[in-house]
């Protein structure tokens, strides 16, 4: 069992449960990327997987952000470029799982955790959803891969607007513009057929 993320199989259905016991709401850092990693490498190593569901535990949300701390911490653009490069590859190791990979949020969805989210093949959302890049309000890029994966599901325009401006989308918006592929209510979000993942309640 990891400290950010944990893993279950039933009935050939995997769910990654996203729960940092370190945090109230779940942050991307090296720790949390390092397990990601592990987790991506265990589920493509995994035989008869019929998909793979990826939630929150936090009552909060999918995931606030990356490490801000951290980042501020950064001074040598090396360094940046190496944290960058590992995120990439972590959700390109996502994103390359040959089982489908669905991603339930709720609450905020923010920053990586966005880019953690387009990296999946399909996003399902509760009504009170809140999703952005927020993170260029503080001159920092998206690095993750999602400058490049966000325009292939929303277009050029919509995908520049909500880079440059930083400005988040409720759910509504989300699925009007192609970014979620469903919206909910929370408690029907997470009531899945066979149970796979539990309502959170932290």
């Amino acid at each position: 069992m990891g400290h950010f993320a944990t893993l279950s199989i039933d009935e050939n259905i995997a769910t990654v449960t996203l729960d940092s016991k370190d945090d109230q709401v779940n942050i991307l850092g090296p720790d949390s990327l390092t397990e990601l990693d592990r987790l991506a490498e265990q589920l493509a190593n995994t035989a008869s997987l019929s998909g793979v569901i990826l939630c929150s535990g936090k009552s909060g949300g999918f995931v606030a952000g990356a490490d801000i701390d951290l980042i501020e911490e950064v001074t040598d653009p090396a360094i940046g470029e190496e944290l960058a490069t590992k995120g990439q590859v972590v959700f390109n190791k996502w994103a390359a799982l040959s089982s489908p990979v669905i991603a339930l949020l709720h609450g905020h969805c923010m920053e990586g955790g966005t880019e953690l989210a387009l990296a999946c093949d399909y996003r399902l959302a509760g009504l009170e959803l809140k999703i952005g890049l927020p993170e260029v309000k503080l001159g920092i890029l998206p690095g993750f891969g999602g400058t490049q994966r966000l325009p292939l599901l929303v277009g050029l325009e919509a995908a520049l607007d909500m880079i440059l401006s930083g400005r988040t989308l409720t759910a509504d918006q989300a699925l009007a513009s192609g970014l979620i592929d469903m919206a909910t209510d929370k408690e029907l979000l997470f009531d899945t057929p066979n149970d796979c993942c539990s309502t959170p309640n932290n």
